[in-house]
């Protein structure tokens, strides 16, 4: 299988294919090939949460190797991100469908229209940086920071020196930089 993502979740290394999970706990390896497809593993609040592409936004359980459809989920389109926003409560991003405000229960809309240019823009991924702000990266228009009240902060695009608008990854190191993975090299 082709691994693509990996993650860290309670001590437990996690390397996710789009069909197969490989569980490392320290000393053995397990792995599940499953029927549903999915795109990203979300650790959050003790938790994983996952978009399958046939039940939608999911949990998924690490013992059982199941996945259980979260239910009230207001966006129809694939989650990119789950990233830590309050201290139970985590930002959605959706791939078109705008960035939601979810507690482990409900969901509520995050920003305002002044965000709705992300609808076309392929958000590909997200983080958060140093200083809190929400940085999401297009596959179309480069990178947008958004503040915790959800206005826009700045984008970085073609139009203003980002080298490429397709950001495949991103990570803030510890003096705040954002390292941004294109698809036509890497920038800082």
């Amino acid at each position: 299988d082709e691994i693509w993502r990996i993650i860290e979740f309670n001590g437990k290394i996690l390397f996710q294919s789009f069909k197969s999970i490989f569980i490392f706990d320290g000393k053995n390896i397990s792995g599940k090939l499953f029927d549903e497809t999915f795109l990203y593993l979300h650790p959050f609040d003790n938790q994983i949460y996952v978009h399958t592409l046939q039940k939608g936004f999911c949990r998924f359980d690490i013992t059982s190797q199941q996945f259980t459809t979260v239910s009230n989920v207001p966006f129809k389109s694939s989650v990119i991100s789950v990233v830590p926003f309050a201290r139970k409560e985590a930002y959605v991003v959706t791939q078109s469908d705008g960035i939601y405000i979810f507690n482990g229960i409900e969901f509520r809309r995050f920003s305002d229209s002044s965000l709705d240019y992300l609808k076309d823009s392929g958000v590909n991924n997200a983080v958060l940086s140093k200083d809190s702000l929400l940085i999401i990266g297009t596959i179309l228009n480069g990178i947008t920071a958004v503040d915790k009240s959800g206005k826009k902060v700045w984008l970085l695009n073609t139009d203003n020196n980002l080298q490429n608008n397709t950001v495949l990854g991103m990570l803030p190191d510890a003096e705040n930089n954002l390292w941004v993975a294109l698809d036509h090299g890497i920038s800082m």
